[in-house]
């Protein structure tokens, strides 16, 4: 059975945009205006929904609500249904208050014609029908993940790239990963090389004084790789920023993006991205990033319209206690990006220290670090499973 088309829609704002924005996206069911019922404390929810729904080609109204209370909505009602032709109406009661859908539901009961009420059920993936017949409507719309940020939380994110999926660059990727498994010091050393660079003019560091065999191994796979070269046996010359960065961790971020290019290829996932940059404006997270922070999340997927977030970690993050920041960081962003479906999942090559790995249990962050990261699209997989069932 096919969701309903209807000219109009009314959607009650709240945190979370996403179920309005997917009752107005359904196949051959988008209306032309939506009608947003905002309160003073949602206006920069509904500014974010406006953009997206208006990228889909609607057009947009609001209409300010003094207070939720019933007398409140019941004239912002009113007013929408006298601009508004016979037939032609729907109320997404998703949003909101339970005031606000409550008088929602009530007004709609007191029409003489009475619009088509739906209740957005992400959890079943359906359209309920609110009243009438209490028809369910199957949830076919499958958003990407670049919509899905935008209508969740107005984020961008950059375009994939496929410079991680040529087999060889997967077998070194893996190769690499392996050996930092078993040469966690090489590791450290490695990314402390990388680092130092940045703060210079030019990407190249010294060689260090003493290079143990796990760090020569990994020079010889990035060189490899084409991302450095070695000078007069001195000097590490990165030639790039680009490069610099694969050796600080971005090799790791590549290996992920690759797993989500096979997943997606195999019909397990719906849509991937990486990169995902994250306004700066963005209010929603409890308290402004600082200005050290790396102001993107390196890898998102989607399933079912469920946005999946990902952080990857080379970093010894237990040496300078920094792995409680990224917990908040990814427990805060997956909120604000993807609403109370999003998950997020930490991807750490150095194990965690205990309170760190509690932590992440606590706040529902999915955790994989150590050799299981070898063992990581498995890992994905009942990831995902789990979530669904």
């Amino acid at each position: 059975m096919k969701f309903p088309k209807f000219t109009h829609h009314i959607c009650l704002v709240s945190e979370q945009t996403l179920p309005n924005y997917l009752g107005t996206v359904m196949p051959d069911a988008s209306p032309q205006t939506v009608h947003l019922v905002v309160t003073d404390r949602m206006k920069e929810r509904a500014n974010i929904l406006e953009k997206a729904l208006r990228e889909r080609g609607m057009a947009v109204e609001h209409y300010p609500l003094a207070s939720p209370r019933p007398n409140e909505m019941l004239a912002v009602l009113n007013a929408i249904r006298e601009k508004t032709p016979s037939g032609s109406l729907a109320v997404n009661v998703t949003g909101g208050t339970k005031v606000m859908a409550l008088a929602a539901v009530e007004w709609a009961g007191i029409q003489d014609e009475h619009p088509f009420l739906f209740y957005v059920d992400t959890d079943s993936k359906k359209i309920l029908q609110i009243g009438g017949k209490m028809d369910e409507f199957e949830m076919t719309v499958k958003l990407k993940v670049k919509e899905l940020l935008k209508a969740g939380a107005g984020a961008s994110l950059r375009e994939k790239t496929g410079e991680s999926l040529n087999k060889a660059k997967i077998d070194l990727l893996d190769r690499l990963l392996r050996s930092f498994l078993k040469h966690n010091s090489a590791l450290k050393l490695f990314n402390d090389c990388a680092q130092k660079a940045k703060v210079r003019q030019y990407p190249y560091a010294d060689m260090p004084s003493s290079c143990p065999q796990g760090f020569m191994e990994a020079l010889d796979m990035a060189r490899e790789a084409g991302k450095l070269s070695i000078a007069s046996e001195k000097i590490i010359d990165y030639q790039s920023e680009e490069n610099r960065s694969w050796c600080n961790g971005g090799w790791l971020e590549h290996f992920v993006k690759a797993l989500l290019y096979r997943m997606q290829s195999d019909g397990i996932i719906d849509d991937w991205g990486s990169n995902v940059k994250i306004p700066n404006e963005q209010k929603s997270l409890g308290k402004a990033l600082s200005p050290n922070d790396k102001n993107e999340l390196d890898a998102a997927f989607t399933v079912a319209n469920r946005l999946f977030l990902i952080e990857c970690k080379t970093a010894d993050l237990a040496r300078n206690n920094a792995f409680p920041d990224v917990i908040y960081k990814l427990d805060s962003l997956k909120k604000s990006l993807g609403g109370v479906l999003s998950r997020g999942m930490i991807v750490s090559v150095l194990e965690p220290r205990h309170a760190d790995i509690q932590r992440c249990e606590e706040l529902g962050i999915k955790l994989v670090y150590g050799t299981d990261v070898l063992k990581l699209e498995d890992k994905l997989k009942n990831w995902i499973e789990n979530v669904h069932r």
